[in-house]
Parts: structure tokens; C-alpha cells; sequence
């Protein structure tokens, strides 16, 4: 990915891995989002790999602050707001993921906004005017956010079939009209992105070489790797030339392990995929994230040794003196967010938990936002149990598992609390 920045940066996209880009083209739009912010840093005399570093830093701070205005206007609780606020700026400081230049980290501030936007329009202020602003910037965030990063569209798709359940919205025909002109909308600015701003960034990539949705679904029914990256699997669909013919044999692959596998070995194949995907607090560091690109490529230049370096090494390095206390205390942060999560589901699942009910009826509805939450959350699920499996796709949902999370802390909390005032927890519903 880098390679590819600087290349282009310096003069030379001829030198940028063009196979790489030609198989993955969707990291096209994040090196532009790059450029742009080195060009800008240039202006300054610097065109240090920090400088991104700073920049997704700066996102993620966003982040938090759409965190906060999320939670406080789902709950209508500003002390549980800001203990959400807490948690999130402890995950924050702690991931180690935040210092990898990668699609990550740059789009994790886009669901936050889409979510934001989404709880915004539901409130009904503001008359047309305002719904046609918000609708026209949610779609222009997905449209970016999925070419920066194709998951981002499935806050889209959750917040699309809830303005189109949402019976407060007007009628059939109306919510019919408004979510067929957002995707609408969403599909032509990804045209526009993909026809305009991706070719001006000057590398040449082979179409034929790309590999589509098929490769990840038979990728990820690789049963001797559990779904996860295969180079044998890649160098298969490599091995065909055009983009059809690499459809169709990957197709043919994945039918013959579904075949392979029956019923129950499919079944048992989709639990060892949720383990890989959910099972880990770090989401694959040491897998995917044991690198930093500062100290291995020799054309941007060595992030500078400091003590404070050698002390940050020593924990997020794998083979670091504080790694294995470091990783376990992630771990058990993200257990307890998986826990407090499915509390929040179960009473959401009875109806029994209303965030919103100071807030006067029909006029906001604070439930509405924590289903868009937990419908992206499901298909995030099936996305990751269909296509290859990778637990870094997690990652820039994590605001949302931190969501629904917080949301089922304040339940059970605030269960205690009336139980020990009246001795009946259905008081507080």
C-alpha cells in the first residue's frame, strides 16, 4: 500500500506494485485519500509516514466525539454518555491498530457518521429541506466509505431497511422513494469516484487481474485454513485470465467444498470461522498487523528510536516483554464488550429496554438507532461468515460493539438500582 503512495508521491507509479492494485483495486481510493493528505503535509516540508499516523489519529478523535453525541441522544443520558466516552477513548489509546496506515483506520469514522446522520433524520426536525441535506450526505458517505472500504456499506444497507420499515417516515411510496434515490445516489457517486478520481492517481492496473466477490467466498470455504488467507487459493484464481473465467472457477471450487463438507461439516467449518473472527481482542495483530510501515521500507525513512519507542515496542510487538499482558488485558476488555453486547441484545430481543423514553412519544426514538447498530452488527456477522475470514474486519466496527455494549451495561445498572429502591426492576420500563 505504501509503496504504492510514495511511488506515485515521488514520480514513479511505475514502481507501485501495479499487480497488487490490479488484483485489489478497492485500495485505489485510500491511496488518493493518502496523497492528498501528503501533498497537503508537503506544503510544510515533510512527508513523513507520521503524518498519516496523525491524520487517522485525528479521525478516530472524531470518532469520539460522534461516539459521544450517538450515545447521549439514544440514551438521554449524559453520565452514561460519558462513561461511554470512557470506554471508547480507552480502546482507543489502547489498539495498537490505530498506528497502521490501512483502510481501517481511515474509514472508521464514516459508520459513526452515517449513524449520526441516520438518528438526525429520524427526529423529523427540520422539515424537507433538512431530511434531503441529511439523505444526500449519507449517501455520499457511503458511496466514499465504500470505496475506501467495502464493509462501510453495510451501515448503508441497516439504515436503508429501517427508513423503509419505519412507518413514522410517511407513507409506503414515500419511504419507497427516499431509499431507492439514497442507493441511487450512493451508486452514482461511486461511479463518479471510480470513473474520475481513482484514474487520476496515475497507476495502471490490469482489470482482468481483479479478483471479485467469488474468490472471497471460495477463499473463505478453505477448510485447511479456516477461512482465512490462502496463497494457494490466490495463485488458483490468478491462474485464470479473465475476470469471467476467474468467476466461474471459483465458483466451481466453492460448490465442490460445499459439497465436500455436507451439512453438519459446513456447520462445523462456519463455528471455526466465528472463532477466528471473534475470538480475538486484537484482531489478528501478530497476523496482519505485526508491521509498521516506518520500519521497513528504507524509501520513506525509519520512525526515529526514542525511549518512549522502545517502551510502546515492548507491548505491541509480539515478541515484546509486556506483549502477553498487554494482549490479555485486550482480551479481556473484548469479552466483557461481547457480554455486555448480548445482554443488550436479549433485552432488546424481550422489548423490555427503551434508551430514549424520557424523549416525548413519536418524536424520537432512541431504539430505532440501537437496531441500525445491531442490524449492521448481524450483517457484519454474515459478511465475515461467508467471505474470507479475517478478525481485522471487525476493527472499524468496534464503535459499534462499544454501542451496544454500553447500552447493555446501562440496563443492567440501572436494573440493580431500581431493584434495591422498589424491589421490582419493571419499574424502570
Amino acid at each position: 500500500m505504501l509503496y504504492g503512495v510514495y511511488g506515485v508521491l515521488h514520480g514513479h507509479p511505475e514502481d507501485t506494485g501495479a499487480t497488487y492494485f490490479s488484483n485489489h483495486p478497492n485500495n485505489l481510493m485510500l491511496v488518493w485519500v493518502y496523497l492528498l493528505i501528503l501533498r497537503m503535509a508537503g506544503i510544510f516540508g515533510t512527508e513523513s509516514v507520521l503524518v498519516l499516523v496523525v491524520f487517522q489519529c485525528i479521525l478516530s478523535s472524531q470518532g469520539a466525539l460522534v461516539f459521544f453525541r450517538i450515545m447521549k441522544d439514544m440514551t438521554g443520558d449524559r453520565v452514561t454518555a460519558y462513561a461511554g466516552l470512557l470506554v471508547y477513548e480507552i480502546w482507543r489509546v489502547l489498539s495498537p491498530w490505530c498506528i497502521i496506515t490501512y483502510s481501517d483506520e481511515v474509514g472508521i469514522l464514516i459508520p459513526l457518521l452515517i449513524l449520526r446522520l441516520y438518528q438526525r433524520m429520524i427526529r423529523g426536525e427540520g422539515g424537507l429541506k433538512k431530511t434531503l441535506f441529511l439523505s444526500i450526505t449519507i449517501s455520499a458517505l457511503a458511496a466514499a466509505g465504500y470505496m475506501i472500504k467495502p464493509q462501510i456499506i453495510l451501515s448503508f444497507i441497516a439504515v436503508l431497511i429501517l427508513l423503509l420499515s419505519d412507518g413514522r417516515a410517511g407513507g409506503i411510496r414515500y419511504r419507497m422513494i427516499t431509499v431507492v434515490s439514497c442507493a441511487a445516489l450512493a451508486l452514482v457517486l461511486a461511479f463518479v469516484i471510480k470513473s474520475a478520481i481513482i484514474p487520476s492517481i496515475g497507476i495502471a492496473t490490469d482489470s482482468s487481474k481483479s479478483f471479485g466477490m467469488a474468490h472471497y467466498f471460495m477463499m473463505g470455504l478453505n477448510d485447511e485454513t479456516d477461512g482465512v488467507y490462502s496463497d494457494e487459493d490466490t495463485l488458483f484464481t490468478d491462474s485464470y485470465d479473465t475476470p469471467e473465467e476467474k468467476t466461474r472457477a471459483d465458483l466451481g471450487l466453492a460448490l465442490d467444498r460445499i459439497r465436500r463438507y455436507g451439512f453438519i461439516g459446513l456447520l462445523d467449518h462456519s463455528m471455526k470461522k466465528t472463532l477466528v473472527n471473534f475470538s480475538d481482542g486484537l484482531f489478528a495483530w501478530g497476523v496482519d498487523g505485526n508491521f509498521f510501515a516506518g520500519r521497513v521500507l528504507e524509501d520513506i525513512g525509519d520512525i526515529p528510536e526514542t525511549d518512549i519507542t522502545g517502551v510502546i515496542w515492548s507491548f505491541i510487538c509480539t515478541d515484546g516483554a509486556f506483549h502477553g499482558r498487554y494482549s490479555s488485558l485486550i482480551q479481556m476488555i473484548w469479552v466483557t464488550v461481547m457480554a455486555l453486547g448480548l445482554v443488550c441484545g436479549i433485552i432488546m430481543a424481550m422489548g423490555s429496554y427503551h434508551p430514549a423514553s424520557h424523549l416525548k412519544e413519536g418524536h424520537y426514538d432512541g431504539d430505532t438507532v440501537i437496531y441500525a447498530v445491531m442490524l449492521t452488527l448481524v450483517f457484519l456477522f454474515a459478511f465475515e461468515l461467508l467471505f474470507e475470514a479475517k478478525a481485522r474486519y471487525l476493527f472499524i466496527y468496534m464503535p459499534y460493539f462499544l454501542l451496544v455494549a454500553v447500552c447493555g451495561a446501562d440496563k443492567v445498572i440501572k436494573s440493580i438500582t431500581i431493584r434495591k429502591k422498589t424491589g421490582d426492576p419493571k419499574e424502570m420500563e
